[in-house]
C-alpha cells in the first residue's frame, strides 16, 4: 500500500493528535501502516499501530518496532517518548477505531466500487475467482488471503489506489454486533453471500442475521439459492443449481459440487456487476486452481518450505514475504520465484518487492532451469503461478516425498483456541499440551504457532520433548509431566519445569540441584485425587509443604491434579475430585507457601466443570477440534486432514483374490484402487475387508482384503476414477470419530499412531 498521507491529513481524523501537543506539525508522510512488529520489512514512512488485543498489546512492541526502523507510532496509552526522541507519536482513544477511520477516509477519497463477499463457506474462493474474472477488463484489488476481520477489512481497503475500478473485500465475523462496524466502514456497492450457517448451529445462528446488514443500500446483491430466505428479493440475483449456463467451465473442472457452486456464484456476480456474458464464459474456462493457503513443510537440507504458488499478484507477494520473515526468526531467508516465463516489467516490479524484504538470497527460476542458491538451514519462500514446472520445483525441495500426508490447519486451530479462551475467565491462564508430537501434528511447528498465539504455558510428557522445544526457540515455560532421574540434569539445564509426584523423586531432584549448585528451580506438585496414576496422596499435603519450604533449591510454581472422568454423564466421581483438590488448595494457601498456580481441568473439564478452573487450565486434544462432548463438536473446527492418492487401478474378475492370505475373493467383476497407506502409516489392520474404508470423489470406498504394511486395496467399481486422484482417509467426509469407531479405539490413539513417514503439511488459510 502507498497511502501518501501527510501528517496534517492524518491529524484531521477524529480523535487524533500529536502525543506531545507542543511540537509543530511536521511535514512528513505516512505511506503504509503495520500492526505486527515481526512483519516489518520497509520501515520508512511506515506507521506502527499499537492495537490492544485480547492476548497481546501492541504497546509492548514499540521498542521492537523502533529498533527495526519505525519512526511513526499510533498509541492509546501513556508512553515514555523520551526514549524515542527521533520518532513521532500520534495518540488516540482507540487505535482500532482510528484505523477504521483512516480506511474509511481512504475509501471515500477514491471512486472504486466496493464488492463485499460474506458467508459461512466458500467466500475466499469466490472472491479470488471473481477477481480473476473482473481483472480481464478492470483494475481490481482484493483482500489478501483471508483478511476478513475487524482488522483485515480496513487493511484491505487501504490497498485501494486512484486507478482501482473495483475492490473485492472479504468479510468474516465471529459474533453478533461486528457487522454494523464493518458495514459503516465499507458501504458496499455490491454484496455477495455464498452460504449460511446451518439453522441447528446454535453457536453461529445469529450470524446469519448479521449477513443481512451488508445488503442495506447496495445496488445489487448475489445469493446462492439455499441462503436467500429473509433477504430483500428485489435487490437480489439468485444463483440456482442449474449448471447449463456455465457448462463450458463445469465440464472441464473438478467434479466436486462445492467448486461448481463457487464458480457459478462468481460468474453471477460478474453478470450482476455488468460484465458481458461472453467475457465471463471465456474467463470461466481459465479460472486458477487455487491453493488459497500457505503450505509449510520440511524441505531438503534442514530447510523449511513455504509454498505459496497460486498467483503472481504483487500484494500477495508482499504478504508472503512478511509471513516468511515472521516464520524465519533468525534463520536465513531464501526466495525462489518460479515461472515458465514472465514479462520484463513484471519481473522488475517483483524483484523490487523481493529486495525490499531484504532476504539473504533470491532467484528467478524459469522453465528448464535449476535451483542455484543454497537453501541449507533456510526458510524458503516458493512463489509463482501454479504450473507443472512449479510443482516439479516444489517436489524437488520436499524432504519427504511419500504421497500420504497429514494436513494441519492452523486457521482451524486458532479458531478452537479462541473457543476455549472464551470458555474461561480472562485471568485464567492457558496451558497447551504438546506431548506425543503435539498429538501427531508435529512438536516444533505446533509449539511455535501456539507461542505466537500468546498461550501461557506448554506441557510435554518427557524432558526430551522439552529440550527439542528449547532448541527450536521456544521461550514459554514448559511443564514436563513425567521427569525421570536420568533426565534431571537436562531438565535443569534447559529451564524445564518438572512435575513432582513422589517424595523419592523430589529428594533426587533436590540432590541434583545441589550437585549442580542451582537454586529456586520451579516445580509443579501433582496430587492423586482419585485417578490412581502419578501423584502424591491427598493425605501428604502438609508433609509436601514442609519439605519444599525447607529446601531453597526449589519453589512451587503450581499444584495440580488430573480428572479421570470429566466427560462422564455421572458427575459424582468428578465432583469428589473437584472437592478433594479444593481441600488441597486450601491447605497450601493457608501455609503461605508463596504465589502458586492451581490447575485441575483438562479439555472436557473446561467444558463441563468450568467452575473449577482455578488459575490455569490444561488444553489438549480439544485444540484440534476433538471432544467427547457431542453438543460442542459443531462449535469446534477439525484441524486434521489425512489423505493420499491412488497409485494404481485394476480390473479383477469373479474368483480373483485380493491381498495377503486370500482374505477377499471377488464374487463379480470389480474395479479396485491401490492406495499407498498401510498399517505402518497408522491405517490399522482392523480396518480390513470392509470394516473400514476411505472416500474418493466424496464416495465411500470399502477396503478389500487384508491391510498391507504400506498399501491398501479399496473398491471403486461404481466410480469414474484415475490414478493420482485424491483419497480422503480422515476429512470432511470421514470424521476422526467415525474412523475411531471403525478401529474400535479413540481419536487420541489414531492421531498419535500416524507414523512419522506420513508427510506433515501446515496450512494457514
Amino acid at each position: 500500500m502507498i497511502l501518501a498521507y501527510s501528517h496534517n491529513q492524518f491529524l484531521q481524523l477524529a480523535d487524533v493528535s500529536y502525543y506531545d501537543s507542543n511540537i509543530p506539525i511536521i511535514d512528513g508522510v505516512i505511506d503504509q501502516v503495520i500492526y505486527d512488529s515481526r512483519l516489518i520489512t520497509s520501515p520508512q514512512n511506515t506507521m506502527f499501530i499499537c492495537l490492544n488485543g485480547d492476548f497481546r498489546d501492541g504497546h509492548d512492541y514499540i521498542n521492537d518496532a523502533y529498533e527495526k526502523g519505525i519512526r511513526l507510532f499510533l498509541v492509546s496509552k501513556i508512553i515514555d517518548i523520551e526514549k524515542y526522541k527521533d520518532a513521532v507519536f500520534f495518540k488516540t482513544e482507540d487505535t482500532l477505531k482510528t484505523l477504521h477511520d483512516l480506511a474509511k477516509n481512504h475509501r471515500e477519497k477514491n471512486n472504486s466500487k466496493i464488492i463485499a463477499v460474506c458467508g459461512s463457506l466458500g467466500k475466499t474462493m469466490v472472491k479470488e475467482w471473481l477477481y480473476s474474472i473482473l481483472s480481464t477488463e478492470n483494475n481490481v484489488v482484493r483482500s489478501p488471503k483471508s483478511y476478513n476481520s475487524q482488522l483485515g477489512v480496513p487493511l484491505s481497503l487501504l490497498q485501494i489506489k486512484k486507478a482501482t475500478d473495483f475492490a473485492i473485500i472479504e468479510v468474516g465475523i465471529s459474533k453478533s454486533g461486528e457487522m454494523q462496524k464493518i458495514f459503516n466502514l465499507l458501504s458496499p456497492d455490491y454484496t455477495i453471500c455464498t452460504s449460511f450457517y446451518p439453522e441447528d448451529d446454535l453457536l453461529r445462528k445469529g450470524l446469519n442475521d448479521e449477513f443481512l446488514k451488508l445488503f442495506y443500500n447496495v445496488k445489487k446483491g448475489v445469493l446462492y439459492s439455499e441462503c436467500s430466505h429473509g433477504f430483500p428479493d428485489e435487490k437480489i440475483d439468485i444463483v440456482t443449481r442449474n449448471e447449463k449456463e456455465f457448462a463450458s467451465f463445469l465440464k472441464n473442472t473438478n467434479k466436486e459440487p462445492i467448486l461448481k457452486r463457487n464458480a457459478m456464484i462468481a460468474a453471477q456476480a460478474a453478470l450482476t456487476i455488468g460484465l458481458e456474458k461472453e467475457k465471463i464464459a471465456e474467463a470461466l474456462t481459465t479460472l486458477p486452481n487455487l491453493a488459497m493457503r500457505l503450505e509449510t513443510y520440511d524441505g531438503i537440507n534442514s530447510s523449511l518450505i513455504i509454498n505459496d504458488t497460486y498467483n503472481l499478484d504483487l500484494n500477495a507477494l508482499s504478504h508472503s514475504l512478511s509471513y516468511q520473515k515472521f516464520i524465519a526468526g533468525k534463520r536465513k531467508r531464501v526466495v525462489l520465484f518460479v515461472a515458465e516465463s514472465i514479462d520484463v516489467d513484471l519481473q522488475t516490479a517483483i524483484e523490487k518487492e523481493i529486495k525490499s524484504a531484504s532476504p539473504d538470497a533470491y532467484q528467478f527460476i524459469f522453465e528448464g532451469e535449476n535451483i542455484d542458491v543454497d537453501v541449507t538451514n533456510s526458510v524458503v519462500l516458493l512463489k509463482g503461478s501454479r504450473t507443472e514446472f512449479t510443482n516439479q520445483i516444489a517436489q524437488t525441495l520436499k524432504q519427504h516425498t511419500h504421497t500420504t500426508s497429514l494436513e494441519i490447519n492452523f486457521s482451524a486451530l486458532k479458531h478452537n483456541l479462541s473457543f476455549f479462551r472464551n470458555s474461561i475467565n480472562n485471568k485464567t491462564k492457558l496451558l497447551c499440551m504438546v506431548k506425543a508430537q503435539s498429538y501427531g501434528s508435529g512438536l516444533e511447528k505446533t509449539a511455535v504457532f501456539l507461542q505466537d498465539q500468546g498461550v501461557d504455558y506448554l506441557g510435554v510428557a518427557c524432558s526430551d520433548e522439552g529440550v527439542e522445544l528449547r532448541k527450536s526457540g521456544i521461550t514459554l515455560p514448559i511443564l514436563v509431566l513425567n521427569v525421570e532421574p536420568e533426565s534431571f540434569r537436562s531438565c535443569i539445564l534447559h529451564k524445564l519445569e518438572p512435575a513432582i509426584y513422589s517424595f523419592s523423586q523430589l529428594d533426587l531432584f533436590i540432590r541434583e540441584l545441589i550437585y549442580m549448585k542451582r537454586g529456586s528451580h520451579p516445580i509443579h506438585i501433582k496430587f492423586d485425587t482419585g485417578m490412581h496414576r502419578l501423584g502424591f496422596d491427598s493425605n501428604d499435603v502438609s508433609k509436601v509443604i514442609q519439605m519444599v519450604q525447607a529446601q531453597p533449591e526449589v519453589y512451587v510454581k503450581s499444584v495440580f491434579s488430573h480428572l479421570a472422568d470429566a466427560s462422564g454423564v455421572d458427575k459424582s466421581f468428578t465432583n469428589q475430585q473437584v472437592q478433594a483438590f479444593a481441600n488441597i488448595k486450601k491447605e497450601f494457601l493457608s501455609s503461605q507457601t508463596g504465589s502458586i498456580l492451581f490447575h485441575l481441568l483438562n479439555t472436557d473439564g473446561i467444558m463441563n466443570f468450568s467452575e473449577a478452573q482455578h488459575d490455569m487450565v490444561r488444553l489438549g486434544i480439544g485444540m484440534y477440534g476433538i471432544t467427547s462432548s457431542k453438543k460442542n463438536q459443531n462449535k469446534l473446527e477439525p484441524v486434521f486432514t489425512w489423505q493420499t492418492k491412488i497409485s494404481q487401478i485394476k480390473k479383477i474378475k469373479k474368483g480373483d483374490v485380493v491381498g495377503y492370505s486370500k482374505e477377499f475373493v471377488a464374487d463379480k467383476q470389480m474395479t479396485i484402487a491401490i492406495i499407498p497407506v498401510g498399517y505402518a502409516d497408522g491405517f490399522r489392520r482392523v480396518l480390513k475387508n470392509g470394516a473400514g474404508g476411505v472416500f474418493i470423489n466424496s464416495k465411500f470406498c470399502k477396503t478389500l482384503g487384508n491391510i498391507c504394511m504400506d498399501m491398501t486395496m479399496v473398491d471403486v467399481s461404481d466410480l469414474n476414477v484415475k490414478e493420482g486422484d485424491s483419497v480422503e482417509i480422515i476429512g470432511k467426509n470421514q470424521s476422526i470419530y467415525s474412523m475411531a469407531s471403525s478401529m474400535n479405539t479413540i481419536p487420541y490413539e489414531i492421531l498419535t499412531g500416524i507414523s512419522k513417514r506420513v508427510h506433515r503439511i501446515y496450512i494457514d488459510e
